[in-house]
C-alpha cells in the first residue's frame, strides 16, 4: 500500500490548478468537466455556491453575485488606490471592513442571513473545490495536507489571510510556497533542469492573471538524480498581470462602443460582464492570431469591432516594459549580469502573450526562454513536490530528494524617530529568518515604547507597508541616555509570516518581561492604507541621501546624550544650556533638517566636549 496523497494548489487570480503527489509521482488533477485548470470564480445562485466554469456562466446573467479576481483583495486595505481603480470595472460590490480591510457583498448568499464575506472566505470556497476534485481523482480518499502557492512578492498580511483561507477550507497547510520557486522545482523534478545545471543560475519569470514575480535561483547538485534550489533574489509586483491587460482592453472597447452608440457599456453590470468575457477571449486569440473580432449585443444594440495584435500591444506597452524593468531590478539585486543566467523559465498563463516572450528574448540577446512545461500547471506541480517533501504520512523513501531554500522578499523593520524605517530583517534573508535590535527611549521620562512594524525598502515608513504595532509599557521615567532598554526580536517562518517580540532589557519595572505581536492588517485606516511607493524614478538616490541625513541626526543625538550623561558635572550653566537646547530641538522636530545642519551641530558639540575635557 502506497503513501497517502498530498496536494499542491496554485491559487491563482484567474485560474486555480491542483496537483497531487503520491508514490513519487505528480498528477495534475482535472476538474469535473475534464479541464486541468479551474476559473477562480465563485458565485451564489440562491441555493448553493458555484465554483469555476459554472460560476462564470451564472455570472453572465447575475454579475453582482459572481466574484472573481479575489486574490487581488487578499490582505489589502479598502483605501488601497489600486482597489479604487478596480472597483470601477468589477460588477460585484466591495465595501470597507471595520478593521480597514475589505468585504465582498454577495446578494442573497447564505439564505439572506449573511451577505458580506471576507476575501479569504471566498478563496476558501475555491480551495474547497480544489480539495474535492483532488479527492475524487484519487479515488475518494480524504486529502488533508496541502501546500498552497503565493506570489513571491506577497506581503505578510496577504500570506496570513491565504493561510487562513486554507484552514477555512479544511486543509492542513503544510507551507505557503512562492510561485516562482514552485515553477523551478517542477522543472527540476521533471528532469528539465537537472545535474547539467548544477552550479548555474536560472531565472523564473512568472506572469499570471494578477501578480508578477521574477526570481533568480541557484541550482546545486542534490542527492540521487534531483537538484537543490536556492533562491538568490526576488522582485515583483503583487498587482500586475493578465487582468490588467484585460482592463486596458475593456476600456478601449468601451470607448469605441460609446463612440459608435452614444451609450456607456460600463454602467450596466450585465453588459460589463459580457464585455469582460469578450475581451478575455480576444486576448487569448491574439496570442495565436494577428487580429480578432469582438461582437456584443446588449440593450438591443449590436456592436462589433476588430482588434489587431499591435493595438493590444500598444495599449499595454508600458506594462510589458514594466515587466522587463523588474527583470533588470532582480539582476541588480542578485549582483549578476544577464549573461550569467543560463536559462529563463516561464510560469503563468500571461507568458503566452507573444510580446512578453519577444521582449524577454530581446533582453537576453536572442536567447529564447524555456517553454517545455505548461505555464498554467507548472506552479501547482512544484507545490505538489513540496507537499511530498513535507507530508506527515509519507515514508522517507517516498519523498522527493529536492531541497528548497527560500528568502524574504521584503525588508521588515520598525519605525523610529521622524518615521525612519529601521530594518531588523533585511530583504533576501534565508528563511526561516531571524533578527533582533535594541531600542532606546528618545524622550526624557518616557514610560512606554510603541513599535510600529513595516515592510518595504523605502527610507521612510510612510512609503512602506504598515503591518501592525504593539506597545511595551512599564519603563521607569528617567533622562534619555541612548542605552538599550528593549530588544525587538523578529522571526519570519517558512511561510513568510512574521512574529515580533519586545523584551524589556533595562530601566523597567520587570526586566525580562515580553510583549508579542503577530502582524495583522492595521486597524487604523490611515496607516493600513500605506502601500509601497516607487512612483518617483529617483527614489533610490533620494532615499540614500535621506538615510545619510538621518544617520547624521542620530550621531548628534547620541553625542548630546553622552555629554549630558558624563560631563554635565564639569560644565558651566551656559554649556549645559547649549546641550539641552540641542536635545530639545531634536525632540521638537517633525521632519528632518538638511544634513549640513546636523553636521554643524555635531561639530559644535564635539568642540564643546573637547573644551570641557581640557
Amino acid at each position: 500500500m502506497g503513501s497517502p496523497a498530498v496536494l499542491g494548489i496554485d491559487l491563482g487570480t484567474s485560474f486555480c490548478c491542483a496537483a497531487i503527489y503520491r508514490d513519487k509521482q505528480v498528477d495534475i488533477v482535472p476538474n469535473g468537466i475534464g479541464s486541468r485548470v479551474t476559473p477562480s470564480v465563485v458565485a451564489f445562485n440562491g441555493e448553493k455556491w458555484l465554483v469555476g466554469e459554472a460560476a462564470r456562466m451564472f455570472g453572465e446573467r447575475h454579475p453582482e453575485r459572481c466574484i472573481f479576481e479575489v486574490k487581488r483583495l487578499m490582505g489589502r486595505s479598502f483605501l488601497d488606490p489600486k482597489l479604487t481603480q478596480l472597483k470601477e470595472v468589477w460588477p460585484f460590490e466591495v465595501l470597507a471592513a471595520p478593521g480597514g480591510g475589505v468585504l465582498v457583498r454577495v446578494p442573497g448568499a447564505s439564505g439572506n442571513t449573511k451577505e458580506l464575506f471576507e476575501p479569504e472566505e471566498i478563496s476558501a470556497t475555491l480551495l474547497k473545490e480544489m480539495k474535492k476534485i483532488a479527492e475524487n481523482f484519487s479515488g475518494g480518499d480524504t486529502i488533508k495536507d496541502a501546500v498552497i502557492t503565493v506570489p513571491a512578492y506577497f506581503n505578510d498580511s496577504q500570506r496570513e489571510v491565504t493561510k487562513k483561507a486554507g484552514t477555512l477550507a479544511g486543509l492542513n497547510v503544510l507551507r505557503l510556497m512562492n510561485e516562482p520557486t514552485a515553477a523551478a522545482v517542477a522543472y527540476g523534478y521533471q528532469r528539465l533542469i537537472g545535474k547539467a545545471f548544477a552550479g548555474k543560475k536560472i531565472m523564473v519569470f512568472d506572469l499570471g492573471g494578477g501578480t508578477f514575480d521574477v526570481s533568480i535561483i541557484a541550482v546545486r547538485e542534490g542527492g540521487r538524480e534531483e537538484c537543490d534550489f536556492e533562491v538568490l533574489a526576488v522582485e515583483g509586483e503583487s498587482h500586475l498581470g493578465g487582468a490588467d491587460f484585460d482592463h486596458r482592453l475593456m476600456r478601449h472597447v468601451a470607448a469605441e462602443f460609446e463612440r459608435q452608440t452614444k451609450q456607456s457599456i460600463l454602467t450596466d453590470r450585465q453588459a460589463r460582464a459580457m464585455l469582460r468575457q469578450a475581451v478575455i477571449s480576444v486576448k487569448h486569440a491574439l496570442s495565436f492570431e494577428e487580429d480578432a473580432d469582438i461582437e456584443l449585443e446588449t440593450r438591443g444594440v449590436e456592436f462589433s469591432m476588430s482588434i489587431d495584435r499591435s493595438a493590444f500591444e500598444s495599449l499595454n506597452g508600458d506594462l510589458f516594459r514594466k515587466c522587463i524593468g523588474v527583470v533588470e531590478k532582480v539582476l541588480r539585486g542578485a549582483g549578476i549580469g544577464k549573461h550569467e543566467i543560463s536559462e529563463v523559465v516561464l510560469a503563468g498563463g500571461s507568458t503566452r502573450i507573444p510580446k512578453v516572450r519577444e521582449l524577454l528574448t530581446k533582453f537576453f540577446d536572442g536567447r529564447r526562454p524555456l517553454q517545455t512545461v505548461q505555464p498554467d500547471e507548472v506552479v501547482a506541480y512544484g507545490a505538489a513536490v513540496q507537499a511530498g517533501l513535507l507530508g506527515s504520512g509519507l515514508r522517507n523513501d517516498d519523498r522527493p530528494t529536492i531541497a528548497i531554500s527560500e528568502i524574504t522578499s521584503l525588508s521588515i523593520g520598525v519605525e523610529v524617530s521622524l518615521e525612519e524605517m529601521h530594518v531588523i530583517i533585511p530583504k533576501g534573508s534565508p528563511l526561516p529568518a531571524k533578527g533582533a535590535e535594541g531600542y532606546v527611549t528618545v524622550e526624557d521620562f518616557q514610560s512606554k515604547l510603541t513599535f510600529k512594524i513595516y515592510e518595504g525598502e523605502r527610507a521612510l515608513c510612510r512609503h512602506n507597508r504598515y503591518l501592525g504595532e504593539f506597545t511595551q509599557e512599564g519603563f521607569l521615567p528617567s533622562l534619555a541616555n541612548g542605552r538599550t532598554v528593549s530588544q525587538v526580536a523578529m522571526e519570519v517562518n517558512y511561510d513568510g509570516i512574521l512574529c515580533a517580540t519586545a523584551e524589556a532589557k533595562a530601566n523597567h519595572v520587570e526586566v525580562g518581561s515580553k510583549v508579542e505581536c503577530r502582524t495583522v492588517l492595521g486597524k487604523d485606516n490611515a496607516l493600513a492604507a500605506a502601500v509601497p511607493s516607487h512612483a518617483d524614478p529617483d527614489w533610490e538616490a533620494k532615499d540614500k541621501a535621506l538615510r545619510a541625513t538621518l544617520l547624521s541626526r542620530r550621531n548628534v543625538q547620541s553625542l548630546a546624550w553622552e555629554i549630558r550623561e558624563n560631563q554635565f558635572r564639569k560644565m558651566s550653566g551656559a554649556q549645559k544650556a547649549e546641550v539641552n537646547e540641542v536635545l530639545k530641538w531634536l525632540t521638537s522636530e517633525r521632519q528632518p533638517a538638511p544634513k549640513s545642519v546636523y553636521d554643524k551641530k555635531f561639530s559644535d558639540l564635539t568642540r564643546l566636549k573637547t573644551r570641557v575635557r581640557k
